[in-house]
């Protein structure tokens, strides 16, 4: 759950992440059959339903389709949770980009001081 809500605290109205290590082939057809209903129209959560289901015909054991989780927002693409404005017009705090770069500068600086120290 760390990266997901991360993600979302980030302004990510929704997340779909997998809960273990999944297999390429079956990943692949369940991302293309989740992708091609996502622009038909349909909603997330219930694309990804839909794509499980999809899977689990040629692949029935859960390890190939069971993994995925959708966090957030599970309706359609372009409305947020209210049917308001498009999900990606919302804006990104600058303070995240400006706490996130001085983060990353932090941890270069820490990681050439620590080269220097051992060698």
């Amino acid at each position: 759950m760390g990266m997901t809500r991360a993600f979302i605290y980030a302004g990510m109205p929704t997340v779909i992440a997998s809960l273990w290590n999944v297999e390429d082939q079956a990943t692949l057809v369940l991302m293309e059959h989740f992708y091609t209903n996502l622009r038909a129209g349909m909603g997330k959560a219930e694309t990804l339903r839909h794509a499980q289901l999809h899977i689990q015909a040629e692949y029935p054991h859960p390890y190939y389709w069971a993994g995925f989780i959708l966090s957030g927002d599970g309706g359609k693409i372009g409305m947020d949770a209210t049917g308001g404005k498009s999900a990606f017009t919302i804006p990104i705090s600058p303070w995240i980009w400006l706490v996130g770069s001085v983060g990353l500068l932090l941890i270069i600086a820490w990681g050439v001081r620590e080269r220097k120290r051992y060698g």
